[in-house]
């Protein structure tokens, strides 16, 4: 039989955990074409949430347009990845997006070619040193809306990226210039790296300054995990307890990656009937699995910055005040300050305001027991 339980992958409909208020306010987002900031940290469900929400939004006029930034570093990469999925959303073919693009882009895009991709309909190249109209192409996805008759919804995951291109400033003040004037695309751009999501869109002195309605993504309730779990389990003809489930949310945190990956663990392991046994050993096959990985952030972190993570998983609120410096040995105030900008750097925490936590719930589970038992 068939583990009922993804992870790793965007995931949808039986697999799809509630998350109703978010889907609610996406939607709310779409109708009333207001741009969508959503952040949250890796792995926690941004980008089933962005497809899911698209997958129940049933509008004939609506195109989802989808780009991931993640290996995106220059503007040059960045205009590929756009054009692609502009014309990906808009033409069903690559014939027609060929045609598409020979009658309405030529001008903007003289040397465009395409290429047939295995995993896609098609992927486009500029051709080096060709003499692109950068403007034009930032505002192609109001030129194919209008041309098209239709309405986009344009959803870039990790968009903090652009922070790596040459001259980040610059090319996003063009971005914001352009797009802003929109009036029949929608902007959802979502990214991982809370920190530097917050500052791209709440700092003033920035251009996506007040872009669109910040959405933080919190993690999924236990209560929402209970019945989804126990419904998991008995459709395949297993049982699990309202308890049990509750242990492992509350060991993983909620985290959806750790969460959907320990119960895929336990749902292996058990007969038809779950244990407590069964709870934890999953949980220890989970940090077994990834204990390589967990070793190596070890082995990157200073004795100050492996002290601060301890005071973290303490649960210490005051890490600058003087009994928590002694209690963990944390050096200075500066050391501590420099701690916290490396581990946001190799992102082992997340800083919300004054509270500081760590990404990664497993790692955290398995650094507990490993180094504070």
């Amino acid at each position: 039989m068939e583990n009922p339980f993804v992870f790793g992958k965007t995931v949808g409909k039986t697999d799809f955990c509630n998350r109703s208020k978010d889907i609610e306010f996406m939607h709310h987002q779409f109708n009333t074409n207001a741009n969508t900031i959503l952040i949250s940290p890796r792995r926690w469900g941004k980008s089933s949430l962005v497809e899911e929400a698209a997958r129940r939004y049933h509008k004939d006029n609506v195109r989802f347009a989808y780009i991931d930034l993640f290996k995106c570093r220059t503007p040059e990469e960045f205009h590929e990845a756009y054009v692609h999925a502009l014309l990906k959303a808009t033409n069903s073919k690559m014939d027609e997006a060929f045609q598409f693009a020979n009658k309405w882009l030529k001008g903007i895009l003289p040397y465009l070619s395409f290429q047939p991709d295995p995993n896609t309909e098609f992927s486009i190249k500029f051709q080096s040193n060709s003499a692109i109209k950068e403007d034009e192409i930032i505002n192609l996805s109001q030129t194919i809306a209008v041309k098209k008759n239709v309405r986009i919804i344009l959803c870039i995951d990790e968009f903090q990226n652009v922070n790596h291109f040459p001259h980040p400033i610059d090319f996003q003040k063009k971005l914001r210039s352009y797009w802003q004037r929109h009036d029949k695309v929608h902007y959802c751009l979502y990214g991982s790296k809370r920190h530097l999501m917050t500052q791209l869109f709440e700092s003033s002195d920035l251009p996506f300054y007040k872009f669109g309605s910040v959405h933080y993504l919190k993690k999924i309730d236990e209560a929402e995990w209970i019945p989804f779990v126990i419904s998991k389990f008995k459709k395949t003809g297993k049982t699990i307890l309202g308890e049990q489930v509750t242990l492992v949310c509350r060991a993983m945190e909620s985290h959806s990656y750790y969460t959907q990956n320990a119960f895929q663990i336990l749902w292996y392991i058990s007969s038809h009937k779950v244990k407590d046994s069964d709870v934890e050993q999953a949980l220890i096959r989970l940090g077994e699995q990834n204990e390589l990985q967990f070793q190596k952030i070890i082995e990157g972190l200073t004795t100050y910055q492996l002290n601060f993570i301890k005071a973290v998983c303490k649960g210490v609120e005051s890490l600058h005040s003087k009994k928590a410096i002694k209690d963990f040995s944390l050096g200075t105030t500066a050391t501590i300050q420099r701690s916290i900008q490396a581990l946001l750097q190799k992102d082992v925490i997340d800083v919300m305001g004054k509270e500081i936590s760590l990404i990664d719930s497993a790692f955290k589970w398995w650094f507990i027991r490993n180094f504070m038992a």
